[in-house]
């Protein structure tokens, strides 16, 4: 059943390309993923590894599209390595944008389920910070899962109202990246039945909520930095509109042009005065529906906290590493019998659910390692490690949970094609599996 409702309204807004669009609709929609660069060191070598046929995006080194239908991407080795994410080509463009370089304090305030988070992360490759937050605690656990398979060491993961991430990190970001909550307008092709629920007073109610999520992120923003606006939605009320509210309540923001030869310049000059410098990205464009804005801040100054974390010293830890890995021992935090690798840097901060690298827990003074340890790429001790092939049915039953033959005696890290995959414990010639639960292939 379609929304007469929905269809005027794309009428009104896409004019000589409406037909365009509607053909569009009747199409599946288009998939792509990124090469992880955090693990994968010749991108070319995984995709000859891959089942299906790609093409490369024409904007992104790492990006491609899936040039065939292919079902249970999700559950190939591979993906289950974090060698790729799945994503489609047009949300990749956000952080295209905001170009984060190694060594950058990044905020990425509206993260789950964690694709652009994981694509800022590979851009500092795990250098500067990246803070990634998501208010709604459920699908935070999504974000820090994701960002454990794809071997990302420098996120700190929050799961607070912006309102409150905000009022303490003021002048203190190099770059923004708002992908804010809306109506999902763009997304339409992959759920169609979602444009049931879509109505005029929906698409006001996000332009609500988009203003002022972005008016607190702005705050965060030192001087001379970019904060990025982006949205899945066609919607002039949550796009151009909310730019032009926006740059009105801010002065020291303007607008910069985007260079990126993916959609089309905003058209709707109508609105708001540069509106050639806005992206808009269309199903015929072959994505699906992406907004993108990016703003400067006037100025230029970098400021640091006073304080920094303080380090943890716990035995227990430090006789594991030296055991298993070939490494300096690295700086730990204990939070709450948690122990974190944080990254170099990291302020004084609370209320984390986690920072760098969840390392393992203590128990009873003992430490017991966890599988974001063991997805990084950390030099393990030969003796420590059990390296399986795509090819080997070992790592096939490894990610379904299942004891594998080993010579490895204690913990040790399982890796696939040289990428960590996670770890078990071995002895008697079996690994005992260590596999999460949750991510085992049933």
């Amino acid at each position: 059943m379609e929304n007469l409702n929905f269809l005027n309204q794309m009428k009104k807004l896409f004019h000589d390309d409406y037909d365009k669009f509607l053909n569009c609709l009747k199409k599946d929609a288009i998939k792509g993923f990124r090469v992880n660069n955090l693990l994968v060191d010749d991108v070319d070598e995984i995709i000859k590894k891959l089942p299906f046929k790609t093409e490369k995006l024409n904007f992104l080194d790492d990006g491609f599209k899936l040039n065939e239908t292919y079902d249970g991407i999700g559950k190939l080795i591979l993906h289950h390595a974090g060698a790729f994410y799945v994503q489609e080509p047009s949300a990749m463009v956000p952080v295209c944008v905001l170009d984060p370089k190694p060594g950058d304090r990044v905020l990425d305030l509206c993260a789950a389920p964690g694709g652009k988070s994981t694509q800022i992360a590979s851009r500092l490759n795990n250098k500067g910070l990246l803070f990634a937050n998501e208010i709604n605690k459920s699908r935070s656990n999504i974000l820090i899962s994701n960002l454990e398979r794809m071997g990302v060491e420098n996120a700190i993961v929050f799961s607070k109202k912006p309102i409150d991430l905000c009022a303490d990190f003021h002048d203190y970001f190099d770059k923004v990246l708002v992908d804010a909550p809306c109506s999902g307008e763009g997304m339409f092709r992959k759920n169609p039945d979602a444009t049931m629920h879509w109505s005029i007073e929906n698409t006001k109610g996000c332009s609500f909520r988009q203003k002022e999520i972005l008016n607190l992120a702005a705050k965060t923003v030192r001087p001379g930095g970019i904060l990025v606006y982006s949205t899945c939605t066609f919607s002039t009320v949550e796009n151009e509109e909310v730019i032009k509210w926006f740059l009105n309540k801010n002065s020291d923001f303007k607008l910069e042009p985007i260079d990126i030869c993916f959609g089309e310049q905003s058209k709707f000059d109508n609105i708001i005065l540069n509106a050639s410098y806005m992206r808009r990205i269309y199903p015929f464009h072959g994505g699906e529906g992406q907004f993108v804005a990016k703003l400067k801040r006037d100025g230029d100054t970098r400021i640091d906290f006073r304080k920094f974390m303080n380090y943890s010293k716990v035995k227990s830890f430090s006789q594991f590493w030296e055991q298993t890995f070939d490494e300096p021992i690295p700086k730990i935090v204990n939070f709450n019998d948690k122990i974190m690798i944080v990254p170099d840097n990291m302020p004084k901060i609370k209320d984390f659910l986690v920072a760098g690298v969840f390392a393992g827990r203590l128990k009873n003074d003992r430490f017991i390692p966890n599988h974001h340890l063991f997805k990084c790429k950390v030099k393990i001790k030969q003796t420590k490690l059990l390296s399986l092939s795509l090819s080997d049915k070992e790592a096939l039953k490894f990610i379904k949970g299942e004891e594998i033959h080993t010579n490895c005696k204690g913990y040790c890290g399982v890796r696939v094609d040289g990428i960590p995959l996670g770890f078990g414990k071995a002895s008697n010639g079996k690994l005992k599996n260590h596999y999460p639960k949750g991510l085992r292939l049933v």
